[in-house]
Order: C-alpha cells, then sequence, then structure tokens
C-alpha cells in the first residue's frame, strides 16, 4: 500500500475514550490545548493526533514538528507511530520530532550559515565551565577588575562564593579580587538566554548588572571562537534565525509535548515554529499542545507554569484566536485510592482548578503511611517492606516491579547502604552516564580536534593526555597563543567570507593551525626541541585521522570499515590504547564509542528540511560605511548567499559533527534489557521519575525540610507550590501501591551537617483518614492485592500466619526490639542472620549485587573467579549500551557465602559492602 492511498483512520479513533478521540479530531487550525493529567493516555492520543494530520488533513510527515521532553520519548512516538502506520508507505522518519534543543541544533546546521554558524559544535557542560575560567582568569582587565572590586555587596552578592565582606569586597581571591562562582554565574546568564536576551541586548537594559554584562559578553566570545554553542545558545540561535527568515513557511502543524515544562524562550519558539498564517482571508494557526500544570516541576530550569495562560493570551489578543481546550479524565494507570489521595494533596494549592481523574481499575488498597524514629530505621522499613513484597506467595511482585523516590540524590546513601547490607537488589535511574566515564570523555575530546580545528578546550585537554610533556606552564603558553591568534578580523569582506564559510580553514583563528604554526617555529614560544618534536607527533595524529576520515566520508554515505579504521588509528597513535592497558572495562567502553560512531546515522530531518535559496528573503545586519571601494566585492559575496544555503555542506567532517553535537544533546538512556534480565529495584529522584510508572513505589523522607525541599521553607508561595508538585508527580508514578514515610530527628543528632527534620510534611496534613498503617489490614485486603496484580493466591492462604509472620519479623528487622547489637553499620552476625526467616525466603537464590556504578566502584570478591564481563545488545546510535560498573557480580561468585549455615556461631563473617560514595556529583551533557 502506498501513501497515496487512502488509509483509514477509524480503527485508530476507535480505541480512544470520548475524550481523547475529541482531542485528536479537533480543528486542525485553531490553537489546541490538551490538559492531560497522569496516566490519561498521553502519549497515546498526541501519536494518534500525528497520525490524523498524516491520514486525514495528508500532511506531509516533513512538514510536521513534534517537540518531546527526551529522546526517549521521540523514539517511543516514532515507534508507536509506525505500528498504527504500518503498510501505508508513509516515511514517519521524516518527521521533524526530538526536543527543543536538537531541532534547534538541525536547523542552525541547516540555515545557520547566514548568522556565521557554520561547523559549530554543542559545547558539554565542563566545556561551559572551562570557557568561563578561562574568560576570569585572562580576559577581565585590570581596570574592569577595579570596577568590580568597587561594586557594593547587593551587586556582588549573586556572584561570589560564600558571604560578602563588610567592605563589599566578598571572599577574595589572590587578596584583592572577589571569589567568583562560576555555577552561580552560568546560571544567571542561562536565565538570560532562557528569556531570549543577547549578551549586547542585555547591556542595553537600564537594570543590567555591570558584572554579569561583561562576563555575559566575554563567555559568548569566548564559546564563538571555540565555534561553540551552549545548550542555551541551541534555543536562542535557533529562534533568531527563524523570526528573522521565513525558513520554516513549510511547517504545517506544531505539536509540544510536555507544555508544563517550557520556559519562555521555547513558548517563542512555539509561537515562530506555529506562525499564523491568512488564508482566504482567514486567520489559522496549526499547532497542538499537550501538558499537565499539576505535574511542572522544572522552574530551576526556568519553566514557566503560566506559559498555559501566556498561549491563550498571545493567540486572543495578537490574533483574535480562542484555544480549544480539551481535558482528559480518565485514568489508566493508577488506583482510585492512589488518585484521591494525591488530588487532595494538591487542593492545599490556592487558586487551582480542581480535577477529579477517574481510575479505570477495579479494586484499590490505601497508601501505606508510616512515621519513624530515625533515617536508619526508614531505610530498613523500606527495605523491609521491599523485600516482604517480593516474597509475598505466587509472586505477584518482582524487584523490577518496584520503585524508590527521593526529593535529593544525597537520601539515597542510606537506602543504597541498607540494600546492600540486606541483599536487596537495586538500579539508580539516571545515574552517570556512559558519555562521562574518563575513558570515553578522551576518546571524545580526540574526535572533537578531528571535528572542529578550532576546538580549543578539546585541544588543550588532548594535547597532554597521554603525557608528551607539556606541563601547565607549556599549556597556559599554548591558551595564551590561541587567544592571540583568536583576535577576528575587522575587514568588512573578511567577515563576510567568515560568515558564509563552510570551510573551518578560512578562519584565522583554528586552534589546529596555531599549533602547526608554532611547530614550525612561524609562532614564538618558549617550547624547546624536545616539546617541538611532542607536538608534531600529536598534530600528525591529528592530520592522519582527518585524512582518513575524509576517505571514510568522501561520498553520500559512510564507509563503515574505513570509518572503524580511522577510529583505531585515532585510538592507537593517540596514545590513548597504551594509556588504558589492560583494563577489559574501559576496552570495551571505547569499542562502543566506536560502534556508536559506526552506527550512527545524521537524523533524515536535516535531509528533509527544505533548502534555505527556496525562501527569498535580505540578509540584515551587514551595512556598508565608508567610500565604495570594493563594493562590488561585497555585493557579490552577500548574492553567494544563497547558493552557499544549497543542499548539503561540503565538510566532510559534518557527520561527525553532529554524531559529537547529539551525544552532548541528549542522555544516555539506561538499558532495559539488562533490567529484564536481572530484575533490580529503582532508586531514582523525583526528576528522574518523570514520564515512569512502577506498581510499587516508595517516597521516603516526608519531612520539613525534605520535601518540601529546605530552600523552599523560607521562600515563596510558588516555591512550596512547587514542592508539591514534586510530590504530585511522585505519587502518580504508583500503579498499585504507594508506600509513605517519614522520621523526626532531635536537635543536635548525626544529621550530616544539615538541620534535623523536626516534624512531618505539611503535605500530609489532614490527609491520615487516607491513609492505612499496615499494608495488608485484613485478608480482603491480600485478595484485593492479587486481583490488582492479575495473579491467582495459593488456595492454602492462610492470612493470620501471614500477618503474624509478617508483625514478628517487621518488629526485628525494622525496630530492632529484641536487642541492638546488629545496629553497627556495615555489620551482619551469625545470629543476625539466624532471624532473617521472612529475609532469607524472598533472598535464598538472589545474588548479591554491586552497587551501582554512580556511587561506588564495582564489587569483586576475592574467594572466587568471576565470569568474564559481557556487554548488553545495543539497542540504538548515541544510547548507553555498556554495562557499567555498577553490573553485578557473576554467578559463581556467589555461592560461597549462601551456602553458609544460617545457625552456626564459631563462623567468621566479614563486614556487608557499603559503597563509598562520590563526593562530588558531575552530570554532563544533559537537557
Amino acid at each position: 500500500m502506498t501513501s497515496d492511498e487512502k488509509i483509514p483512520i477509524e480503527p485508530i479513533l476507535d480505541t480512544l475514550n470520548e475524550d481523547q478521540r475529541r482531542a485528536v479530531t479537533a480543528c486542525t487550525s485553531t490553537p489546541l490545548q490538551i490538559k492531560a493529567g497522569p496516566g490519561t493516555g498521553k502519549t497515546k492520543v498526541l501519536v494518534a493526533r500525528v497520525a490524523y494530520l498524516l491520514l486525514k488533513h495528508r500532511i506531509p510527515p516533513q512538514n510536521i514538528i513534534v517537540t518531546t521532553f527526551t529522546k526517549k520519548a521521540a523514539k517511543e512516538m516514532i515507534e508507536r507511530l509506525d505500528k498504527l502506520l504500518q503498510g501505508s508507505g508513509i516515511p514517519t522518519t521524516k518527521l521533524l520530532i526530538g526536543t527543543f534543543h536538537s531541532i534547534s541544533y538541525r536547523i542552525i546546521q541547516k540555515y545557520g550559515a547566514a548568522e556565521g554558524l557554520t561547523g559549530f559544535t554543542v559545547a558539554t557542560e565542563k566545556d561551559a565551565a572551562q570557557v568561563l575560567e578561562n574568560v576570569l582568569d585572562s580576559d577581565i582587565s585590570d581596570k574592569d577588575w577595579a570596577l568590580i572590586q568597587s561594586l557594593p555587596d547587593a551587586a556582588l552578592a549573586p556572584f561570589v562564593a560564600g558571604a560578602v565582606d563588610s567592605d563589599g569586597s566578598g571572599d577574595t581571591d589572590s587578596g584583592t579580587r572577589p571569589k567568583l562562582d562560576k555555577k552561580k554565574i552560568l546560571r544567571q546568564i542561562s536565565k538570560l538566554k532562557a528569556h531570549a536576551i543577547f549578551a549586547d541586548e542585555y547591556a542595553k537594559q537600564r537594570d543590567a548588572m555591570f558584572l554579569l554584562s561583561l562576563i555575559y559578553s566575554l563567555y559568548q566570545r569566548r564559546l564563538f571562537e571555540n565555534r561553540l554553542l551552549d545548550f542555551d545558545d541551541c534555543l536562542l540561535y535557533c529562534h533568531k534565525i527563524i523570526s528573522r527568515r521565513p525558513v520554516l513557511s513549510f511547517v504545517q502543524h506544531t505539536l509540544v509535548d510536555e507544555f508544563q515544562d517550557t520556559n519562555e524562550i521555547q513558548l517563542q519558539l512555539m509561537f515562530e515554529f506555529a506562525k499564523v498564517k491568512k488564508v482566504e482571508s482567514e486567520t489559522k494557526c496549526s499547532v497542538t499542545i499537550v501538558g499537565d500544570l499539576d505535574q511542572s516541576i522544572y522552574a530551576f530550569r526556568d519553566a514557566q507554569v503560566g506559559n498555559f495562560e501566556k498561549m491563550l493570551d498571545h493567540f486572543s489578543r495578537i490574533h483574535s484566536l480562542q484555544c480549544l481546550v480539551v481535558t482528559l479524565s480518565q485514568n489508566y494507570r493508577s488506583t482510585s485510592d492512589i488518585l484521591a489521595f494525591s488530588e487532595h494533596v494538591m487542593r492545599q494549592q490556592m487558586k487551582r482548578t480542581q480535577k477529579n481523574l477517574v481510575s479505570q481499575l477495579q479494586s484499590s488498597l490505601k497508601p501505606v503511611r508510616a512515621t519513624l524514629e530515625s533515617l536508619d530505621e526508614e531505610a530498613r522499613w523500606v527495605a523491609y517492606h521491599i523485600t516482604h513484597l517480593v516474597s509475598l506467595p505466587q509472586s505477584p511482585f518482582e524487584h523490577s516491579d518496584i520503585a524508590v523516590l527521593v526529593r535529593s540524590a544525597y537520601q539515597t546513601r542510606v537506602l543504597e547502604s541498607e540494600f546492600v547490607k540486606h541483599r536487596v537488589p537495586y538500579t539508580i535511574v539516571k545515574g552517570r552516564a556512559f558519555w562521562e566515564r574518563k575513558e570515553v570523555l578522551a576518546m571524545v575530546d580526540y574526535l572533537r580536534c578531528v571535528a572542529n580545528e578550532n576546538d580549543q578546550l578539546a585541544f588543550l585537554r588532548c594535547i597532554n593526555y597521554p603525557k608528551r610533556g607539556f606541563g601547565p606552564v607549556a599549556i597556559a603558553e599554548i591558551e595564551k597563543l590561541f587567544s592571540q591568534t583568536a583576535k577576528p578580523s575587522t575587514d568588512i569582506r573578511e567577515q563576510i567570507r567568515l560568515k558564509l564559510s563552510d570551510s573551518p580553514q578560512l578562519n584565522a583563528s583554528l586552534a589546529l593551525q596555531t599549533l602547526r604554526s608554532v611547530s614550525r617555529k612561524e609562532l614564538k614560544s618558549s617550547f624547546g626541541a624536545k616539546l617541538l618534536e611532542s607536538l608534531n607527533k600529536f598534530i600528525a595524529v591529528i592530520d592522519g585521522t582527518r585524512k582518513l576520515i575524509k576517505e571514510a566520508l568522501n561520498g553520500t554515505e559512510s564507509n563503515p570499515e574505513a570509518l572503524a579504521a580511522a577510529f583505531d588509528y585515532l585510538y592507537e597513535t593517540s596514545g590513548l590504547k597504551r594509556e588504558l592497558g589492560d583494563d577489559e572495562n574501559k576496552r570495551l567502553n571505547i569499542e562502543e564509542v566506536k560502534a556508536q560512531l559506526i552506527l550512527f546515522e545524521k537524523p533524515s530531518q536535516e535531509d528533509s528540511l527544505p533548502d534555505f535559496a527556496e525562501h527569498q528573503f535580505e540578509i540584515p545586519d551587514i551595512e556598508v560605511i565608508g567610500d565604495s571601494e570594493g563594493e562590488d566585492e561585497v555585493i557579490e559575496l552577500l548574492n553567494l548567499s544563497g547558493e552557499q544555503t544549497k543542499g548539503e555542506t561540503n565538510d566532510a567532517f559534518e557527520f561527525l559533527r553532529s554524531f559529537l553535537s547529539l551525544v552532548v544533546l541528549y542522555e544516555t538512556e539506561n538499558s532495559s534489557k539488562d533490567h529484564i534480565n536481572h530484575p533490580k529495584v529503582s532508586i531514582s529522584t523525583i526528576h528522574g521519575a518523570k514520564g515512569l510508572e512502577w506498581p510499587v513505589v516508595f517516597i521516603p523522607g516526608l519531612g520539613e525540610g525534605l520535601l518540601p525541599a529546605s530552600f523552599a521553607l523560607d521562600g515563596t508561595e510558588d516555591a512550596i507550590n512547587e514542592e508539591r508538585r514534586c510530590f504530585y508527580v511522585a505519587s502518580t508514578r504508583a500503579k498499585t501501591l504507594l508506600y509513605l514515610s517519614t522520621y523526626t530527628e532531635k536537635a543536635g543528632s548525626l544529621n550530616w551537617g544539615r538541620k534535623p527534620v523536626e516534624k512531618q510534611s505539611r503535605f500530609l496534613t489532614g490527609l491520615d483518614p487516607m491513609l492505612a498503617q499496615m499494608p495488608f489490614e485484613n485478608e480482603q485486603s491480600m485478595k484485593k492485592l492479587y486481583t490488582l496484580t492479575g495473579t491467582i493466591p495459593p488456595q492454602d492462604l492462610d492470612y493470620e500466619k501471614l500477618q503474624k509472620k509478617y508483625l514478628r519479623d517487621y518488629n526485628l528487622y525494622v525496630k530492632q526490639t529484641t536487642d541492638d547489637h546488629d545496629n553497627r553499620p556495615g555489620f551482619v552476625t551469625g545470629t543476625d542472620i539466624s532471624r532473617l526467616t521472612l529475609l532469607q525466603k524472598a533472598t535464598k537464590s538472589a545474588k548479591r549485587l554491586a552497587p551501582h556504578d554512580n556511587k561506588a566502584p564495582k564489587y569483586v570478591p576475592k574467594r572466587a573467579t568471576c565470569a568474564p564481563f559481557k556487554p548488553v545488545v545495543r539497542l540504538a546510535p548515541v544510547e548507553n549500551q555498556i554495562p557499567t560498573a555498577k553490573a553485578t557480580a557473576p554467578t559463581n561468585c556467589i555461592n560461597s557465602t549462601t551456602a553458609l549455615s544460617t545457625t552456626s556461631t564459631n563462623i567468621l563473617r566479614a563486614p556487608a559492602y557499603i559503597p563509598a560514595r562520590a563526593k562530588h556529583k558531575r552530570r554532563l551533557g544533559t537537557r
């Protein structure tokens, strides 16, 4: 069947409820808001809406834009569409679908030449921090530092590390300069970009802060010298391009998912994507947004919960268009008790429109709530109930059905220790990404040097890794030479050439060219013969790889074998292979980078974007001042602009730059196959659990200062409302069972430097009648559980006996009422083990798992020979498919402990393994 044949839409519509059908078939020329609460089939409706546009209205897929919150969501949408449209011949890969950042970057790649944005890659968070550090170290003049030093306390406070001194100097560096906090400065710059404010525009504002204006300008200049765009730049410069030129006039419909998490620049991008058109005197705007006000939890990324109202106002006030609003109310995920509890939590918020989600599940159990006496006791409470659930007769749950959701990542420390102690297998959702590993970062930096001759940051990191004799002084000299040769030309002809150039060789500030000049002694340096020889060898590695890459990518398609050979050449000649030695895990990770590169395909959406030259426009911002000498040359260069955008770029390294940029733009998704083969409890922050669901959810730490978080306690009402929405998002992840817990501490107790938790969360106030004190209060509730899980209970189920066992073990393991000898952290004695009757039943055959890779090294017992590490099968490009250090210990490493008698009192036992926690948390390339 071809795409030209009529494909019936009715079979798709028949699967929808009334509200869903109304949303899918709504008028396509009127702005549409779909308000979809948790579990109401949001994704199903969005996919059906796209299918409706393709089948009913015959809109070509390349004329539809779909923005999603994550790459995973985009991938899921494509998979669902492929199933719905199977046999239709409609190429779903031509949809322009992805996150706002990825779509914006593709538009920049295609149409950015007129703004001088060719050959740019996306900076990682580490890159951005390094650029700012260079600005603070080298780019601020003594005169400007003096002005900064003279600023009053209030002007310095948002940017300094620690408190500002009474003399206004703040914490000082070298005794004179304020010690500026790079994270705070980057956060302020990001906020300006999120509100679509460029550096030059901010400098003109009346209320502009001198310090921020100065650093923002210098930071942006440094980025451009390195041909880098940070995450916010992807949105900012895309908006600049599409608001000045009608490059997206081909777009016929725009759909935006997770609209409640959009910020101001994303809202403005949506307006540009969905430009209002006049068709035969009728005003039309084809845009569909989907979201839920109650799930807006990204204010720290400048998300604006008010964007729903802004959208209504924009179309009504400016275009006299009324938005159609459809609300989805039938919930297919959670039980009625969970929904009722969650709704009552949200009703505490003032000026909120009430909504009543209706559960489609027949049975229901009340959420369980407990107040414990300490943090450790709460951890034992969670571990015990997990063990209790997976040990129930007929196994209605396994470990992968359970999640523990926390407000802040540091709360996982005591949970992980308890899980390791009691052999509860677990994984961290969205933990340390594959692309953040040291060996992977090093290999990616070398690829960046090959792809971008002016990536100064990558060159500075690679030139002495592995060591080549360049110490800090030599590297500082190279950095200074980069800065000296990076001054832009003031000649108008050269500026236009650079602006229109698709070849980095025309840029006078190339880092690689500077290194060549140093090695040939064309640029003066203090390097001796030995260092110059090392520099020449380094340059030869980059040049040799570039030659091989050109050969591998000289056709319309890449040559996998040649690409692999180029990668291997770089890996070996750079010295990385020798540096990593015999570490098999690191070698496999490098192999995975190579595999991802070979499997990578440039997004087909780029190919579906029409050439810019098809649109007639004028290039703004170029003005010739003075005499007319050379004016003909200027006009000729301007005329080249249309030709320059025709077809694809001739740059052989565009493929490599696309790969590297998408690695940065997308978070690594956890592999699901390992989770299936080795079921584990998921531990996640609430933000990391967004969009996910589990049959059983635990939410510990429901105390003032934890949830709501301490920073919100003295904040505004909006801050408390954001925390309340976090709690709502967490509780609505649960399908069948919801466990809530809190604990109280006395002032002066061991609480790791934070304020003690002295009372329960305000969000639980008045909700006791909706909560249960124990999971299964009677035999009837146990039967309900089996009904909900679709499990047949055993005929001889003795509820009374099961309940007595539950209470007895609860007192032993959670309350520890017999004695307190096993309060010693990390130690379990033979006597302790003899008590674990219920616990043993669940963990008898369980494997002793190493802690997850995010916080602890892989645990390998010396008493047995471990099976070789095996990578899982790759699912798709640019995703983390190599098992991380959290991989479980092999089976043959376990029996030596589980086979021991649990009744002997003479056996010496090693202390239970408790993972060491990293002091710093680093998250790379996330957006």
